[in-house]
């Protein structure tokens, strides 16, 4: 321990920014330096020969120095030893208390009471607490909507709970097992880790004017969730067509209008920026069969053309032919390999060129399924680089203009 001449100590101490106090063993205020002074509002040398217990209920007599100085003398201001002190008009004020002990040259041994005042931390606090009621009032439509978050994920719990219920009892389940897991690893982790991303993200937004950051991620949580829900759909109805539980349901209705139905939704949902080109070679419109099967194998088809035609032009043509809808989608984009094409009606399969694209592998299956419930015919030419065209023949009744 370094000693230190009472000049000095006095000097060092008139020249600190807080507050300081040296105390004897006693507890005897030996000296007080201006800044701790005014923090108790007391002149300065009123304090010198006063107790400590003067300035704070605290300590007392017997008590004004805490045994393990060590925790003290490490201690940050606004962090740990805070105490009531007490000054002369009997107002109560916070302070900070870092206690040092040194020897004098005199061989005396004293105790520095640096003090700092902490009153100014009330109107933080103030206005801490205004923030918090702001947050608490922002946050109530967030708190909200994670619920309802919390509500999906159950719901998509229990939708992929029943899914491997299904997959289970399956003819083919070790194959389909295998595939399960690598369609799980491909298309359901990304999106899981972006929801889960976004979460985290959403706990760090805790200010008021940060709103707009938290309904950002929830929009990204919600559209991710809902992406994932669409695969879910698409793997239940494939079990439901194997399963042959699908019903066909005969209806009339305009096909060329629900056409340009298909590609105005299967361009908002893949790229509304895309060219799609659409022809219908007949002056009849109107048939009858299962609208519902139709417009899936159409949707499928259209955004897989839009999907792999790397922005060039999609044509697509539909006509009648001996009470058989016969329809044609063509794309110029990446193709398929030759070694690829035998599998590609395959749940799961995705071609060796199509890593880079988002999928599931479930689409063309689910075409084909539907095409054998319509008893309709699908025939594919394609060619690596130079697009792909797929063919369809399906039975339908053709209405009559004059009918219709």
């Amino acid at each position: 321990m370094q000693t230190y001449s009472m000049n000095l100590i006095k000097l060092l101490a008139e020249n600190a920014l807080e507050g300081v106090l040296v105390l004897d063993t006693n507890g005897l205020i030996r000296l007080a330096n201006a800044s701790a002074a005014k923090m108790f509002n007391y002149p300065a040398d009123e304090l010198t020969g006063k107790h400590i217990a003067l300035l704070t209920d605290e300590f007392n007599e017997d008590n004004f120095v805490i045994e393990n100085l060590d925790s003290y003398s490490k201690n940050i201001f606004g962090i740990g030893n805070q105490y009531r002190g007490k000054q002369k008009d009997g107002s109560i004020f916070i302070f900070d208390l870092n206690i040092v002990d040194l020897n004098s040259e005199e061989g005396e041994k004293l105790y520095l009471y640096r003090l700092h005042d902490l009153s100014h931390f009330s109107s933080i606090n103030l206005h801490q607490n205004n923030i918090a009621n702001e947050l608490m009032l922002s946050n109530t439509d967030l708190k909200n909507k994670l619920s309802k978050l919390a509500e999906t994920e159950h719901q998509l719990r229990n939708e992929i709970s029943e899914l491997l219920k299904a997959i289970e009892f399956s003819k083919n389940l070790s194959e389909i097992k295998s595939v399960f897991v690598s369609t799980v690893s491909d298309n359901f982790r990304s999106p899981l880790s972006s929801i889960l991303s976004s979460a985290q993200l959403i706990s760090r937004y805790t200010k008021a004017e940060e709103q707009k950051n938290r309904e950002k991620h929830i929009k990204k949580i919600e559209s991710t969730i809902n992406n994932l829900n669409t695969t879910l759909n698409e793997l239940l109805t494939c079990k439901e067509l194997e399963d042959d539980t699908v019903i066909c349901k005969s209806e009339q209705f305009d096909f060329k209008e629900m056409a340009k139905d298909v590609i105005s939704e299967s361009k908002l949902l893949v790229n509304e920026e895309a060219i799609v080109n659409y022809e219908h070679e007949s002056d009849n419109t109107k048939i009858i069969s299962d609208q519902f099967m139709i417009r899936n194998i159409m949707g499928n088809l259209v955004s897989n053309a839009i999907k792999f035609s790397n922005g060039k032009a999609v044509q697509i043509n539909s006509s009648f032919d001996d009470e058989k809808l016969i329809l044609r989608v063509k794309d110029n984009g990446i193709g398929i390999p030759k070694t690829d094409q035998p599998h590609i009606f395959r749940r799961f399969f995705r071609a060796s060129n199509a890593n880079g694209t988002k999928g599931n592998g479930i689409g063309l299956c689910m075409v084909k399924k539907y095409l054998e419930k319509l008893d309709g015919h699908i025939q594919l030419n394609s060619e690596v680089d130079n697009g792909t065209e797929i063919i369809l023949s399906v039975p339908a009744i053709l209405v009559p203009a004059e009918i219709s």
